[in-house]
């Protein structure tokens, strides 16, 4: 199946500094799982851009990846914080991270990520 890109389309802003493009495809790869797009955009990002962005244009959710942990911001956040922010340590719990960004706009419970961290499966920078 071909990936159709149409940027119109309100999507989940991943932002990943440099060396984290792995992390970042995983995380999407789990958004994607739960039927919601999203685009990765590379470079030097702060939780203040990330915050920003959320409250754009979009779905209200955005990612920042930095040194290896995903913080999830969301629209409905009055303060510039994440809503939960975890050091990743294998793929499943990247892709687990990126479900549950998307979950906040579908409205589904979270996946407990802390089960995650006991699986041993690496992540490609």
């Amino acid at each position: 199946m071909e990936k159709v890109e149409n940027k119109s389309l309100p999507v989940i802003e991943i932002l990943s500094e440099a060396g984290q493009q792995g992390l970042a495809e995983a995380v999407g790869y789990g958004i994607e799982e739960e039927g919601l797009p999203y685009h990765i955009t590379s470079g030097a990002f702060t939780p203040s851009d990330a915050y920003d962005i959320c409250h754009g244009v979009g779905l209200g959710v955005s990612i920042l990846i930095q040194a290896g942990a995903v913080s999830v911001f969301t629209r409905q956040l009055q303060e510039k914080r994440p809503l939960f922010d975890y050091p990743v340590r294998n793929v499943e719990m990247a892709k687990a991270t990126g479900k549950n960004a998307a979950r906040i706009i579908k409205n589904k419970p979270f996946i407990d990520l802390d089960e995650m961290e006991e699986q041993d499966v690496s992540v490609k920078k």
